[in-house]
């Protein structure tokens, strides 16, 4: 067995999120800029993420019963997850994306 058997590293994962966001509303300020930030910290990952404005597309909130903005939802990998709010909550961006 090598040592590079036993590497403490983690696989360079590929995840695919959805921020949800109110126009330009402090709270969606704020959780672009905390999840930018995060994601910055792990440049060994790739993050896909599409930003839906819910005043340019409304239905986009009924299709995925979103009723609260901002919010995040993780699409891939499974199991995904949403978190509500403006992202401030490191832990638990680092639970629901199996991260940090």
């Amino acid at each position: 067995m090598k040592n590079s058997d036993f590497s403490t590293e983690t696989q360079p994962m590929n995840y695919v999120m959805r921020l949800f966001i109110s126009d330009n509303a402090v709270n969606s300020r704020i959780a672009r800029e905390n999840l930018s930030n995060f994601l910055a910290e792990f440049p060994q990952h790739s993050f896909q993420i599409e930003i839906v404005d819910l005043y340019l597309q409304p239905e986009m909130a009924l299709q995925n019963g979103i009723f609260i903005t901002p919010t995040l939802q993780i699409l891939a990998p499974q199991p995904g997850g949403i978190i509500y709010g403006n992202l401030s909550d490191r832990n638990a961006l680092e639970r629901i994306l199996q991260i940090g």
